[in-house]
């Protein structure tokens, strides 16, 4: 059977699904849970349920709340633990409900319609006030 094809072209996220898989089976286990029972609670069967947490079948985002709901945890709780967002230089963890919120959205287009050449001096000031101050 040839490998299964992912959409990531620039890296393998297995580790993700792997993750969120080993959350999801310490969860009901520690809830004292079976397969069955969540699978009811879900919709599914216990096989898909094994599957999930095996990773060997991915979890779409509308299960992944109904797994929430079913074992009292909010959705973000399946990642915690995960490596922090990488950006090159920096690695940062940013809440997600602060980079889906309209103030930052509204800052990303205002900072794209700076001109090129200004955006290093906005870049500059905004880092010079994220700075703690030296006394």
């Amino acid at each position: 059977m040839p490998p299964r094809r992912t959409c990531y072209s620039q890296g393998d996220y297995r580790f993700v699904d792997i993750h969120v898989g080993k959350r999801l089976r310490r969860r009901r286990q520690l809830l004292g849970i079976s397969q069955t029972q969540l699978g009811k609670a879900a919709g599914v069967s216990f096989q898909l349920i094994q599957k999930y947490e095996t990773a060997a079948n991915r979890i779409a985002p509308s299960r992944l709340f109904a797994f929430a709901r079913a074992l009292p945890v909010h959705v973000g709780w399946f990642f915690d633990g995960l490596p922090p967002i990488a950006t090159g230089k920096v690695h940062i963890t940013i809440p997600l409900h602060e980079l889906e919120s309209r103030e930052t959205a509204s800052l990303v287009e205002a900072y794209f319609r700076i001109a090129p050449e200004r955006r290093r001096a906005v870049i500059r000031l905004i880092q010079s006030m994220t700075q703690s101050p030296s006394g």
